[in-house]
């Protein structure tokens, strides 16, 4: 479908963003900068994005399932090194980052619940009932 013109020749083409239309043309705008195939509008484009590689296995070694300190410090220590490595971008690392971040601030109170048997916390307990007590709005108090 793509008809070659008479004044198309492959080095204008390289120059040319990559980005092709539902009917089939292609867009007419320079390329961002060399090591690039698209223009900058289409460059933002999710589908022109480069696919990321999956780091899961990498990030999550020794991670202890985030239920420590220390897994938390490992998986900070793997996300540094992909960081390092510039295998990841550092809007996805900081993303991480932040995660691991809130996963740490949870721990005292995993903790907690550790301490006082608290396994599944959508069970209620008889603690909990007798701090709450009866909370039945149609009930009078005594």
């Amino acid at each position: 479908m793509n008809v070659e013109t008479a004044n198309s020749n492959p080095s204008n083409n390289a120059a040319r963003c990559a980005h092709q239309f539902e009917n089939g043309t292609r867009c007419r705008l320079p390329v961002l900068a060399a090591d690039s195939a698209f223009c900058p509008r289409h460059a933002r484009l999710g589908q022109n994005q480069p696919v990321e590689e999956d780091f899961r296995e990498k990030l999550l070694k020794n991670s202890q399932d985030f239920q420590t300190a220390q897994g938390i410090n490992f998986a900070l220590g793997n996300l540094y090194d992909l960081v390092a490595q510039n295998r990841i971008s550092t809007r996805r690392a900081a993303v991480l980052a932040y995660i691991n971040s809130l996963l740490l601030r949870t721990l005292p109170a995993i903790d907690y619940d550790r301490q006082n048997k608290i396994t599944d916390p959508r069970k209620t307990s008889a603690l909990n009932d007798s701090f709450l007590g009866d909370l039945d709005p149609t009930k009078k108090p005594s």
